[in-house]
C-alpha cells in the first residue's frame, strides 16, 4: 500500500512538473531564475522516471543549452504520452460534463476545505500544506485537477470512491470558480484542449478573457460546426502570434476529431481537404497571411455546404456509390470479358469470388477497426492509401500482361490459366481493387446515414447501385463483342489509366495524414474523378508511373505486331 502510495505521488509530480515547464519555458529562456527553475525540475523529472532515463538526459541536455522551445516541448510532450499511457488516465472526458453535479460534489467533498469559493479558506484550518486558493491559479487545468483527485497529493488523499466522471465535474467545475460573475464571450473549444489548457495559456493562445469564461462555464458545449469554425479562428490567432508548431498541433487535432468525419458527406470535400492540407503548409512555413486565406476558405467550405437538405443527401449519396463503384466496376468488367472469351470458368469464378469476398471484408474491417482504432480517426485514409499502392501494382502487371506477345501466346496462357496460377492473380486483383472501395464507401455512407437525410441516402444508394449495374452490364457485353485484338489493346490501356488514377489517390490520402510531404501546384488542376490533386508528389508519381507504363506496353504491343 505504501508502496502504491509514493508512485502514484511521484506520477503526480512528474505529470504537473511536464505540464509546468510546458507552460513556463518559452518565458524561462529570457529570464535567468525562471531558467535555473527549469532545470531544477528536468533534474527533479529525471528522479521521477528512471525507467525512462534516455528522454529526462535528453531534456536536461537541451534545457541546460537553453534550445529551442520546440525541442523542449517535442520531449515533454513524450515524457507525457508516457506518462498518461502507464497510468492509464484519459486526458479529457467521455462523456458529458456536468457542472452542476461538479458544484454538489465539491460542496459534499471539498468545501471543508478548499471553501464554497474555492478560495482556500474552508472550515478546517491549520492544514500543511494550505489548501489551494483556485480563484488564485491561473496554471491549473481540469486534467490537473483530475490527476489530484485520481492520485491524490501531499496531505490530501486520493478520492477513489468517485467515479471518473465525478472527478471530472469537480475538476471543471473547480476551474468555473475562477470566473464566477464574470460575463463571457460566446468561444466554443473542444472539449480535449480545454481539458489540459489552463486558464493562462488559453491567453497565451490568443483567447480573450471573456472566451475563456465562457468556455469554463460552458465546457463541452457547441455544435460540430460551432467547433470547427471558432479553432479555426483559434488556428489563426495562434498563427499571428507567432506559435505555428501550436496551430500546427490544433489544426491536426481538429482535422482527426472533427473535420475528418464531416467531410465524409460534403459536397466538395475534395477542395475541402487540399484546402487543409495547404493550411498545413502554411503552418510549417509561418506564412501567416496565407494562413489567414486560408482560414477564410475552409470557413467558407464548411458554412456554404447544405448538409442538412435532402436533395443534398440524395445526390451525395449517389455520388460516393456511383464514383466508388465505377472504378470498381471496370476492372471487374475487363477479367470477366477477357476470361469469358477463352471459357475458363476457374479465372471467372475468382474474380466473382474476389469481390464478393471483397465487399464482405469491407463491412468486416470497418467494424474492427472501428472499435479496436476508435482513437485513431486517420486510420480509414491509410488503409485506403496503402490499398490504392498494391492494387495500382496489381493493375500495372495485368496491364503489362494483357499486352505482352502475340495474340495467340496469350490465347495459350488463358487456356492453361485453370491448370496454373492465373486464377491466384484474378482473385487478387479483383479482392483488393473491390475491398479498397468497399472499405471507403462503408465509411463514407456511415458518416452520411449519421448526419443526413435518411431517405435521401437511401435514394441516392438505390439508385447508384442501378446505375452501377446497368454499367458494369453494359461495359462487359462491349467487351465481348470487341475483336480479340482490340480487346487487349484497350484492356492494357484502361488499366494503366486506372492504375495512375489508384496512384494519385493513394499518395493523396497518406498526404492527408501527414506521412509524405506536401508541394502544392496552385496552377495545376484539381480533378477528383480521375485521381488528379494540384501536389508535386502526386503529379509526379502519376506522370512516372504512366510514361514508364506507356513505354512498356508500347514495346510490348509493337513486338505482339511483327511476331
Amino acid at each position: 500500500m505504501l508502496t502504491f502510495l509514493i508512485f502514484n505521488l511521484k506520477m503526480l509530480e512528474a505529470i504537473n512538473i511536464v505540464d509546468y515547464m510546458m507552460a513556463d519555458y518559452p518565458l524561462a529562456i529570457r529570464d535567468s531564475f525562471e531558467w535555473e527553475e527549469m532545470r531544477e525540475f528536468s533534474r527533479r523529472l529525471r528522479e521521477l522516471i528512471p525507467h525512462n532515463r534516455t528522454l529526462a538526459d535528453s531534456l536536461i541536455l537541451l534545457v541546460d543549452r537553453r534550445a529551442d522551445t520546440n525541442a523542449v516541448r517535442g520531449i515533454l510532450e513524450n515524457i507525457r504520452r508516457g506518462l498518461i499511457s502507464e497510468s492509464n488516465l484519459r486526458m479529457f472526458p467521455d462523456g458529458v460534463v456536468s457542472l452542476e453535479r461538479g458544484k454538489d460534489l465539491y460542496a459534499r467533498e471539498c468545501a471543508v476545505c478548499h471553501g464554497h469559493r474555492g478560495d482556500g479558506r474552508g472550515t478546517v484550518r491549520g492544514l500543511d500544506p494550505p489548501p489551494a486558493s483556485f480563484v488564485e491559479r491561473d496554471d491549473l487545468s481540469p486534467f490537473r485537477v483530475y490527476t489530484v483527485l485520481h492520485f491524490g497529493a501531499a496531505g490530501m488523499p486520493a478520492f477513489h470512491h468517485l467515479s471518473d466522471g465525478d472527478k471530472w465535474d469537480v475538476a471543471f467545475y473547480v476551474l468555473s470558480l475562477r470566473h464566477e460573475g464574470l460575463p463571457g464571450d460566446t468561444f466554443y473549444l473542444p472539449l480535449e484542449l480545454a481539458s489540459v489548457w489552463s486558464d493562462r495559456y488559453m491567453s497565451k493562445m490568443g483567447i480573450e478573457k471573456g472566451e475563456v469564461a465562457f468556455i469554463r462555464h460552458n465546457p463541452g458545449t457547441g455544435d460540430t460546426l460551432s467547433l470547427i469554425l471558432n479553432t479555426l479562428d483559434l488556428i489563426e490567432r495562434t498563427a499571428r502570434s507567432g506559435n505555428f508548431t501550436d496551430a500546427l498541433s490544433i489544426l491536426n487535432g481538429l482535422y482527426a476529431r472533427y473535420i475528418e468525419p464531416v467531410e465524409k458527406r460534403m459536397t466538395d470535400a475534395g477542395r475541402m481537404e487540399m484546402d487543409v492540407m495547404r493550411l498545413r503548409r502554411a503552418l510549417e512555413e509561418g506564412r501567416t497571411e496565407r494562413v489567414g486565406r486560408l482560414v477564410a476558405s475552409l470557413k467558407e467550405h464548411f458554412l456554404s455546404d447544405e448538409g442538412d437538405s435532402p436533395w443534398h443527401a440524395l445526390i451525395g449519396s449517389f455520388v460516393i456509390l456511383f464514383r466508388e463503384g465505377l472504378e470498381a466496376i471496370l476492372v471487374i468488367a475487363i477479367m470477366l470479358s477477357v476470361a469469358s472469351i477463352y471459357g475458363n470458368r476457374r479465372v471467372v469464378g475468382a474474380v466473382h469470388a474476389g469481390w464478393a469476398v471483397a465487399i464482405l471484408s469491407g463491412f468486416i474491417t470497418w467494424g474492427i477497426f472501428r472499435k479496436v482504432l476508435s482513437g485513431l480517426p486517420v486510420y480509414g485514409e491509410i488503409l485506403e492509401g496503402l490499398t490504392s499502392f498494391v492494387a495500382a501494382a496489381i493493375l500495372l502487371y495485368i496491364a503489362l500482361w494483357f499486352s505482352s506477345g502475340a495474340v495467340e501466346n496469350i490465347r495459350r496462357k488463358m487456356k492453361e490459366a485453370s491448370q496454373r496460377r492465373a486464377w491466384i492473380g484474378a482473385f487478387a486483383l479483383s479482392f483488393l481493387v473491390v475491398y479498397r472501395e468497399a472499405f471507403e464507401t462503408v465509411l463514407f455512407y456511415s458518416a452520411l446515414y449519421e448526419s443526413a437525410d435518411r431517405g435521401g441516402v437511401i435514394g441516392g444508394f438505390l439508385m447508384g447501385l442501378i446505375t452501377i449495374i446497368l454499367l458494369g452490364i453494359a461495359v462487359f457485353h462491349l467487351h465481348r463483342r470487341l475483336p480479340l485484338r482490340q480487346i487487349f489493346t484497350v484492356t492494357s490501356w484502361m488499366l494503366l489509366a486506372l492504375a495512375v488514377v489508384f496512384i494519385g489517390k493513394g499518395i493523396r490520402e497518406i498526404q492527408e495524414v501527414g506521412m509524405l510531404p506536401v508541394h502544392f501546384l496552385d496552377y495545376a488542376p484539381h480533378i477528383d474523378l480521375l485521381g488528379i490533386y494540384p501536389t508535386l508528389e502526386g503529379l509526379v508519381s502519376q506522370g512516372a508511373v504512366a510514361l514508364l507504363s506507356i513505354y512498356l506496353i508500347a514495346r510490348r504491343l509493337r513486338l505482339s505486331e511483327d511476331s
